[in-house]
């Protein structure tokens, strides 16, 4: 299906800190919330070639020519890309990609990423199954900076790809999004970025423990289980760190979800997720924070332009939101909690919690 070039997304919200942090101003990039069209320029040849290397490291960046407009003016900006991503590197004819600025600051002046570090390039998967996913995870990661500013903040963008190895022969037109960089959006909330060795993992408990329960919260209602911070379970989790020593978790990559693969909201359990160690109590204390966002969540999918979420998808998921937040309405969520933690065995373990 193709899109219209041009169209109006959504109504930007003011999101609610969860915490006592400051976030100062996002870059120019993530100022301006409307649809971003970027022309792009590069051996795609060569980037796609390189899907076949498992490791990163491998894949070799290639010069490209980015063209945008800012202000009404026509700007242009040389980076390096590569292929990125594990699921959909192998599974979508066109790869994520992973844009990476050169060290000259001057390059980036007076263009649309001014301010920007290196940044994750979201793309649209061909399969027919698969070609709205990129639409519904954009809305998943607006939902998700409404509950916490520590999280990564997102552009819409129509990008036109041409492969410089086809004599600029145009190879693809598409939605997707820009992703921001950990390290920017740890600067950006006074924090820094912590590197987790994905082998090493961490212990739960060394979390922000407000944070980490509405994550999972957050995580339940998207019925999402693709992600962990324990050792050799390292995935689809950044963690930052305050100057009071605390760290804090940053969730991504939310393809695998029911909102992103069906239009629609299960409800996993929460010991297919992680350790989730609650006790009812401390999820009713924390419930009348997180029942705030029910609004915004819902007012964030009806606000959504037709072209990225259709009357089937807005009408699937606002019955799904609603319906988890009815959960603890009739008392399921907390047979949920209560039989977590018989299974998990968590009256065996230390609690101890972070002051």
């Amino acid at each position: 299906m193709r899109f219209p070039i041009t169209y109006s997304l959504l109504i930007v919200f003011s999101i609610a800190p969860l915490t006592n942090l400051k976030a100062s101003e996002a870059t120019i990039l993530f100022r301006d919330h409307s649809l971003l069209n970027l022309d792009i320029t590069s051996n795609f040849t060569k980037i796609f070639a390189d899907r076949k290397f498992e490791f990163p490291e491998l894949r070799t960046y290639q010069e490209a020519h980015i063209s945008h407009h800012i202000n009404g003016v026509q700007k242009n900006i040389v980076v390096n890309m590569r292929a990125r991503g594990w699921e959909r590197l192998n599974s979508c004819q066109f790869p994520p990609l992973k844009i990476d600025f050169k060290k000259d600051e001057d390059n980036k002046r007076g263009t649309i990423f001014e301010g920007s570090k290196a940044l994750k390039h979201v793309t649209r998967c061909d399969d027919k199954n698969k070609s709205r996913w990129v639409l519904r995870e954009y809305f998943i990661y607006k939902m998700y900076e409404k509950m916490t500013p520590i999280s990564l903040k997102v552009r819409a963008t129509w990008t036109t790809y041409r492969n410089n190895a086809e004599k600029g022969k145009i190879i693809s037109s598409q939605p997707g999004f820009l992703l921001e960089n950990t390290a920017q959006m740890a600067k950006r909330n006074g924090l820094t970025k912590v590197e987790v060795p994905e082998k090493t993992g961490m212990d739960w408990r060394s979390v922000d423990r407000q944070l980490y329960l509405k994550l999972q919260l957050f995580q339940y209602m998207i019925y999402n289980s693709d992600y962990g911070i324990f050792a050799n379970d390292m995935r689809n989790i950044e963690i930052v760190k305050g100057n009071n020593g605390k760290l804090y978790p940053v969730a991504y990559d939310f393809d695998s979800t029911e909102f992103v693969r069906s239009a629609n909201i299960g409800h996993a359990p929460f010991q297919e997720n992680s350790n989730f160690c609650y006790q009812w109590n401390e999820v009713e204390a924390i419930w009348p924070s997180f029942k705030t966002l029910q609004q915004p969540f819902l007012q964030i999918i009806s606000s959504a332009s037709d072209s990225w979420l259709n009357r089937r998808e807005k009408m699937n998921l606002t019955t799904s939101l609603n319906n988890f937040f009815e959960m603890y309405e009739n008392g399921e969520l907390k047979k949920v909690v209560e039989r977590t933690w018989v299974k998990q065995k968590c009256h065996l373990i230390n609690r101890k919690v972070l002051e």
